[in-house]
């Protein structure tokens, strides 16, 4: 996928701050969990796991899929530039 007309070049201070901001998240998350052992109604360690895990799942899934794909479009680009547009 190339980059649109619109679209910012990417840069590793956006990058690591969506990685931090996600850190942060998955921690606030983790956090109310543990506080909220003895409210909820089931087993604290199940629970913890399987947020534990929906946040891997999450994280895998939205991990910055517009950064990848302009990271790599702008390679691709620069790629087949040296190669006289041949594919």
């Amino acid at each position: 996928m190339r980059p649109k007309e619109g679209d910012k070049p990417v840069t590793k201070g956006a990058l690591f701050s969506r990685i931090g901001a996600s850190f942060i998240i998955d921690i606030i998350i983790l956090l109310i969990v543990f506080l909220l052992r003895n409210i909820l109604p089931l087993n604290f360690v199940t629970t913890i796991i399987a947020a534990a895990t929906g946040l891997v799942l999450s994280g895998w899934a939205f991990s910055g899929n517009k950064f990848t794909e302009l990271v790599f479009a702008t390679a691709n680009e620069n790629k087949n530039d040296s190669l006289g547009g041949l594919q």
